[in-house]
Parts: C-alpha cells; sequence; structure tokens
C-alpha cells in the first residue's frame, strides 16, 4: 500500500473519531449546560478549570505498585486490536516514528486530584485509534 493511501485513510478515520467524540461532548449535560459545574478560569474547552469533587494540587502524585517491569526496547510491542479494523503491532521503533504531539493541559485523576498546566508529549490517542480504526461498533477505546 502506498504511503498517500495510508496517510489518507489515517486521516479518515481520525476525522470520523473525531466527530464521534465531538457528537458525545455535545449530549454530556455539563457541557450542555448554561453553567457548567466547577471553579476556576474557564478552560479551552469551556469548562470550569477545576471539576467539581476534585482538589488542585501542585504535586504529582505517584501511585504504584512499588516495582517496574524491566522490559528491554527490542521486545517492547504495542497491539492495537479488538473492535478494529486494521490491527496493528507496533515495535518501539515504529511507536516513535509517529507523530509526537506537543500539548499543555489539566490533568483530572479519577481519585480527586487535579494538576493544572501540564506539558504532554508524546502519541495522541486518537492517532493510534485512527492507524488501527476503530469500528464504529466500539464503545470504548
Amino acid at each position: 500500500m502506498e504511503e498517500s493511501d495510508k496517510l489518507h485513510r489515517v486521516v479518515e478515520a481520525r476525522m470520523k473519531l473525531k466527530a464521534r467524540f465531538e457528537e458525545k461532548m455535545r449530549n454530556t449535560p455539563s457541557v450542555s449546560d448554561t453553567k457548567p459545574m466547577g471553579s476556576g478560569k474557564i478552560n479551552r474547552h469551556g469548562m470550569p478549570q477545576l471539576p467539581v469533587g476534585q482538589t488542585a494540587t501542585t504535586k504529582w502524585p505517584v501511585l504504584d505498585l512499588g516495582t517496574q517491569p524491566e522490559i528491554a526496547l527490542r521486545d517492547w510491542r504495542l497491539k492495537l486490536n479488538g473492535s478494529v479494523e486494521n490491527p496493528v503491532t507496533l515495535d518501539w521503533d515504529q511507536f516513535m516514528a509517529l507523530p509526537q504531539t506537543h500539548d499543555t493541559s489539566d490533568f483530572h485523576c479519577v481519585t480527586t486530584w487535579s494538576k493544572f498546566d501540564m506539558e504532554w508529549i508524546g502519541v495522541r490517542l486518537i492517532d493510534l485509534a485512527a492507524l488501527a480504526q476503530v469500528s464504529d461498533s466500539a464503545t470504548h477505546v
């Protein structure tokens, strides 16, 4: 398959995913309310910076089991499969060759802490989902 065809398919799949996400966001009550819940300045998504029930922190809480597996980069693999049209397995070099995005955004953890203005660099999930071409029937990614 030619690179231009592959790129075209990835772009089309990404736009399809983006449209699905935007539709879900339009139907999310807190976004569509006349006055969204939360506190603080309004972020780029039109929401208060601190969601209800969250506590702002200036630290980065580390939550792990105390051990991290050692995996040689030559053995590292990322598999994108399941409810997808194009199952993909990437090795480390292939993964790192994907477009890297720089972003500054707020992080809201399910354990109720929030940290503002975090700087992130990496491959976006939406780009991985587009590469694998997530099926229309998929309910979780």
